[in-house]
């Protein structure tokens, strides 16, 4: 019987949720780890509750905004933590929300002014389950 709820749960967040655009994505680990994922086709080796990207700002300059859509449970809490070089970023975007019951979530945050240009990490997270990211800060467009 577990193993039926278990079917059916993934089969409900694999339905719930929208593809993402084509993008580069990694796993926890090193960059040599990464995975170029339009969609989740063979679910079969995923945990139940397993989170899938739906959207990311792959690149953003600073002072612009950067946003993230996630899927997983539905109604549960998930906390998000961006890292600029050795700390944690404030932005006002970057709180614990709660899933919609479709088990998407999403955030919105600026990128600080004075943001070096890099390769930054995110992790979304809850009591049960993680996906760690990565997006790219720019050089800032001059105006001409």
């Amino acid at each position: 019987m577990k193993r039926i709820a278990e079917v059916i749960l993934v089969a409900l967040l694999l339905t719930s949720c929208r593809s993402g655009d084509l993008m580069t994505i990694y796993s926890e680990g090193e960059p040599s780890q990464a995975v170029t994922t339009e969609e989740v086709t063979d679910t079969s080796e995923l945990p139940v509750g397993s989170l899938k990207l739906v959207s990311l700002t792959k690149t953003v300059a600073p002072g612009k905004t950067a946003s993230l859509t996630v899927c997983g449970l539905p109604n549960t809490e998930y906390s998000i933590v961006v890292i600029y070089d050795t700390s944690e970023s404030v932005a006002k975007g970057l709180k614990a929300k709660y899933s919609d019951n479709n088990g998407e979530v999403s955030w919105e945050w600026r990128v600080g002014n004075q943001t070096k240009p890099g390769k930054y990490p995110i992790e979304v997270y809850s009591e049960t389950e993680k996906i760690s990211l990565y997006f790219y800060v720019t050089v800032p467009q001059t105006e001409e």
